[in-house]
């Protein structure tokens, strides 16, 4: 991708989501954002935990973005200058996976996207200061929060467990923490009704 003009005191839509997940997730620094934006590319199989947590990131930045919080504005290939964009477009326009490339495009929705970088800065700032209840897992949600979005993403994803219970096995060694209510209470959110058929396999 050719060098595009970045105005000062602007910075890549990934560079964002690294700053909250390195907020969220202190003791990592997120270099995983490397392998996360690259499976996030081409998504195959079941997401890496790297890259659920990733997510969670880019949710929190996401909301931000569509109330206004914070400015973004889009550097795109077909504009010579950065333009802006009205917020209430970023959720249709941004998706889950804005690092997803599409066939016949050079360029993912986040190759094009320059986020403010001083409001930006005040959340982050506001997520390190923020308590941290023992409960919680790396990226500040609950065990049970964490979980719901591993089974949202799983179910986007085309993935089908052979049982709730099997399920409930993996999801124990990935959200430490996870007890069975909390699991039950996140399958009743997530889980599509295909996979709640008695009997099925």
């Amino acid at each position: 991708m050719a060098a595009r003009y970045r105005p000062p005191g602007w910075i890549s839509l990934t560079d964002a989501v690294g700053l909250i997940a390195g907020a969220l997730d202190k003791g990592r620094g997120w270099a995983a954002g490397l392998e996360a934006t690259a499976w996030l590319a081409a998504p195959r199989g079941d997401p890496p935990a790297d890259v659920v947590q990733w997510m969670s990131a880019w949710r929190m930045l996401r909301d931000a973005l569509a109330t206004g919080e914070i400015p973004a504005i889009r550097n795109s290939p077909e504009n010579p200058l950065p333009a802006e964009v009205p917020p209430v477009q970023w959720i249709a326009g941004f998706g889950d996976n804005p690092w997803r490339v599409s066939s016949g495009s050079a360029v993912s929705v986040a190759d094009q996207v320059l986020i403010a970088e001083d409001p930006l800065r005040a959340l982050t700032a506001g997520l390190r200061h923020a308590s941290r209840s023992s409960g919680r897992t790396l990226t500040g949600q609950s065990p049970r929060a964490a979980c719901r979005d591993w089974i949202e993403s799983l179910a986007a994803g085309g993935e089908s467990p052979d049982s709730k219970d099997a399920l409930f096995a993996v999801a124990e060694t990935r959200f430490p923490g996870l007890s069975r209510r909390g699991f039950d209470a996140a399958w009743a959110q997530a889980a599509p009704e295909g996979w709640r058929r008695p009997g099925r396999r």
